[in-house]
């Protein structure tokens, strides 16, 4: 599946939002097809405790390759995907979130410090 990459985050904008880059869609095919991105998130952890919530998500134009999260929480962790839409596919790289900052393979681990 095609998808976008080098899907990075980085915690030093506000404790509150998070700027999400990745390397937009290459494919002439798809590129043709796709209406734009869609950014999905959701806490999946409140310090220690796990949370299991329903994901929001925003979209943005194919031209894009950078978003802007905002109204975050501190000390949560984030499940965060950014994936091409058009109107008969979709495809998404996933990149989870939490300031030390580790990448491993495609996933991102941030913690967010007060």
């Amino acid at each position: 599946m095609i998808s976008p990459y080098n899907v990075t985050a980085d915690n030093y904008s506000t404790p509150w939002s998070l700027p999400v880059k990745w390397t937009p869609i290459k494919s002439k095919e798809v590129v043709e097809h796709m209406i734009g991105y869609r950014v999905s998130y959701r806490a999946v952890s409140r310090g220690d405790e796990k949370v299991q919530e329903e994901f929001l998500y925003f979209t943005a134009r194919k031209e894009n390759s950078e978003a802007l999260i905002v109204n975050l929480e501190s000390y949560t962790r984030y499940e965060i995907a950014v994936s091409w839409f058009s109107r008969k596919a979709i495809g998404s790289t996933i990149v989870t979130f939490g300031g030390e900052l580790s990448v491993l393979n495609s996933y991102v681990a941030l913690i967010r410090e007060k």
